[in-house]
């Protein structure tokens, strides 16, 4: 079981490309946030953008449902403009409290999509074709890490002073950015 969350669609291409590899089906969250799964013995993958240095609270409260069983192995993949901060912790701490353990994280540096606060920019047409390239690069090692269930992996991209981003400035984010206004359509 693939679950996914995309905004702009980066996170629903690296979802897509992982459920084809590895013969999963990608789940939008959005479509099933109010339902239960068994996850018995299940590979059960999360895959989500950064939004302020953790997962969106959309994927968060979807975590937080109820879960029957135990699954076989559990792994994330982000995708994030810069870098992530403490989000590897927080989803871990997340899944903890509903029973399930992550086994490993990855994560997809892609072109930066998040413009609201002073100091992010878009990426040029070169940075986002890097950015593009690696992450078309990086999937086969992503791809045989899960399909190998490999446990452990912790590949993260923190960036500078990832506790005060995640635990200091997200929780003002949350508070006074509002997603109300916003919705998915198909």
């Amino acid at each position: 079981m693939i679950f996914y969350f995309s905004g702009c669609g980066n996170s629903r291409w690296i979802a897509e490309e992982l459920a084809v590899a590895t013969g999963d089906k990608p789940i939008f969250i959005p479509d099933v946030k109010d339902n239960g799964f068994n996850v018995e013995g299940e590979t059960l993958g999360f895959v989500f953008p950064i939004y302020s240095w953790a997962a969106p609270q959309l994927v968060e409260d979807f975590v937080k449902m109820t879960w029957t069983g135990t699954p076989e192995y559990v792994w994330f993949a982000c995708t994030c403009g810069d870098n992530m901060g403490r989000a590897f912790e927080r989803f871990q701490k997340t899944l903890s409290k509903v029973g399930l353990i992550l086994d490993s994280g990855f994560y997809f540096q892609l072109p930066e999509t998040y413009l609201c606060m002073a100091g992010f920019r878009l990426d040029s047409e070169e940075g986002a074709r890097k950015k593009i390239e690696a992450a078309r690069a990086k999937l086969p090692v992503v791809i045989a890490a899960v399909r190998a269930r490999k446990k452990g992996v912790k590949d993260v991209i923190a960036g500078l002073f990832p506790f005060t981003k995640t635990y200091l400035i997200r929780p003002g984010f949350v508070k006074n950015v509002s997603d109300k206004k916003y919705h998915s359509t198909k």
